[in-house]
């Protein structure tokens, strides 16, 4: 929230459990608040944090389902979703919602991507 040059994040693999909590928490807070969208890649089989817990959490971020989006990959575990093999996968997922952003916003792409300063 503190840049307005931050539209959104990707979360690949984010990891919401309790031993994640005890090494990021600090950061929990802050995404929790966020009303900016987010798009969060999990696999099924997360050893982290199971599919419940994503779920609850995603739920109770600030901009609600309108904003917040799981790109949910079956069978897959936690290392595996950071694979060469998904990053297409991901990147047009995060392009998508990039886009998404932007025409809410009420800019062109090119507009974006044309400013001298950015």
């Amino acid at each position: 929230e503190a840049s307005p040059r931050v539209l959104g994040g990707v979360f690949v693999g984010y990891t919401w459990g309790w031993g994640a909590s005890l090494l990021f928490g600090w950061a929990f807070e802050n995404i929790k608040a966020s009303s900016k969208p987010k798009l969060f890649v999990v696999g099924t089989a997360d050893e982290f944090t199971s599919m419940a817990q994503y779920k609850m959490r995603v739920e109770g971020l600030a901009g609600g389902s309108e904003s917040n989006e799981m790109l949910v990959l079956e069978g897959k575990n936690h290392f595996q979703i950071e694979a060469a093999e998904y990053d297409q996968l991901v990147v047009q997922r995060a392009v998508a919602m990039s886009e998404k952003i932007v025409a809410v916003l009420g800019e062109s792409s090119e507009d974006k991507c044309s400013r001298k300063d950015d």
